[in-house]
């Protein structure tokens, strides 16, 4: 069947006909869908669309590639909710399978939209961040250089009713079944969380995203690549950071062989209140086992650092946020260590009080950083964004659950 090559500019995505059974993208590509329409008197914005989507083909992309932004949530001044921020797009999208190489190109996810706020009512939520890359079947995937990104989460809104909630950060890379990927050099890295608005009514943030999510099995041999998971969220006024993502989740068995750098999500800073400060978000774990599967490493595999505690502002600092675990089992599954497994190293605590004007005195309409949603959800939505509270494994002996 027929090749496909892609190069200049495609504002609004490309969808490959399924005529062609290969779609080539040359450095001189950049495809970028087509952005979320505005909601308008609290209604929803629009979602991105997806740069690149195809069928069932093989796909190599040298060029750029980005899911197109979520559009912000309609704002009000009465007693009608603000809409919420609009789903960012996948930045490259297999409707049923297929496989993919990158020779150096960057995929990324659309951003989320913004929260719209609203004086009296409950204020919108921000919209997810895109996924990178998503394949739901058949394979392989390889990355010999570039990089692949998850969008991030957008804000929430200010809202005299409630604040908005912060928008999940995307993954970099989802793989929906038996899927074999590759990594030899280059890098994968989770979307940053998106936050609420630094108000003293605070807000609920959202949640990093993973860099590399399995959903059922496969593998990740990473050779000499850098896995990443995302960004937590600054924190609200007195409000803590939120956590970082994994940098890798099996969700049913799988396997990762790691011979090169593994590291989870940096938790978010704290808030800075006007009396008190919240400490620091956890760092997300390195691979996170959720049912079986297994991990052979002969490189390095670290959980991210804690958030910075807030402070400066108010009569208390905030303290500084856990490190992450290197790795976590958590029913079952096996660790096959010659390498270097590490905790994240804990946040330092917020600056000292001081005399200085309380930087969020003044309301913000829209948050900027990322955060998520209350104490309890870190706890309990692992099979979200999978980078919450888990257990160190440390040392160069093997380890088993």
């Amino acid at each position: 069947m027929a090749i496909k090559v892609l190069s200049g500019v495609y504002p609004d995505g490309y969808t490959l006909s399924p005529s062609y059974s290969t779609l080539s993208i040359t450095g001189t590509g950049a495809i970028t869908g087509g952005g979320g329409a505005e909601g308008g008197g609290g209604v929803a914005g629009g979602a991105g669309g997806a740069g690149v989507s195809v069928s069932t083909a093989k796909v190599f992309n040298a060029g750029a590639i980005t899911g197109g932004a979520g559009g912000s949530g309609g704002a009000t001044t009465g007693s009608t909710a603000g809409g919420a921020g609009g789903a960012g797009g996948t930045g490259l999208n297999f409707v049923s399978g297929g496989a993919f190489t990158d020779t150096g190109g960057v995929i990324a996810g659309g951003a989320g939209g913004y929260g719209g706020y609203t004086l009296s009512a409950h204020a919108g939520n921000g919209g997810e961040g895109g996924i990178g890359l998503y394949i739901p079947g058949s394979g392989p995937v390889t990355v010999a250089g570039g990089s692949i990104i998850g969008g991030a989460g957008g804000g929430g809104a200010y809202g005299g009713g409630g604040n908005g909630t912060g928008g999940e950060g995307g993954d970099g890379v989802l793989l929906a079944d038996t899927i074999v990927m590759t990594i030899m050099s280059g890098s994968v890295t989770g979307g940053a969380a998106g936050s609420p608005p630094e108000d003293p009514e605070g807000g609920a943030p959202g949640i990093a995203g993973a860099g590399i999510v399995l959903v059922a099995g496969g593998e990740i041999d990473n050779g000499g690549g850098v896995i990443t998971g995302g960004q937590g969220a600054h924190g609200a006024l007195y409000g803590q950071g939120s956590d970082g993502g994994a940098a890798v989740s099996l969700g049913s068995d799988g396997s990762v062989v790691n011979g090169a750098t593994i590291t989870g999500g940096e938790g978010g800073t704290g808030g800075q209140g006007s009396s008190d400060s919240g400490p620091g978000g956890t760092g997300g774990a390195g691979v996170y086992l959720a049912a079986g599967g297994g991990v052979t490493n002969t490189g390095t595999i670290s959980g991210g650092a804690g958030g910075v505690g807030g402070g400066g502002g108010g009569a208390a600092s905030g303290a500084g946020g856990v490190g992450g675990p290197g790795i976590k089992l958590v029913a079952g599954g096996s660790i096959a260590n010659t390498g270097t497994i590490n905790g994240g190293p804990g946040g330092e605590p917020g600056a000292p009080p001081s005399n200085r004007h309380d930087r969020g005195s003044g309301r913000r309409l829209c948050g900027r950083g990322r955060r998520r949603d209350d104490h309890q959800l870190r706890h309990d939505r692992w099979d979200r964004r999978h980078g919450d509270r888990l257990q160190v494994v440390q040392g160069p002996a093997d380890h088993r659950a």
